[in-house]
């Protein structure tokens, strides 16, 4: 769904992959809670 290429305190990079959605589409999870979740060990988020 996405790589993270980059993170500190103030902002992650990520790529996407090619046809992933930013937003919440039906039956879909948004990115950004997917990315937050992925950070989650990492991050008190």
């Amino acid at each position: 769904m996405f790589d993270i290429h980059y993170e500190n305190d103030d902002f992650v990079v990520i790529n996407k992959y090619p046809g992933v959605s930013v937003h919440k589409d039906d039956g879909d999870t948004m990115l950004v809670s997917e990315v937050a979740r992925a950070l989650a060990p990492h991050h008190f988020i």
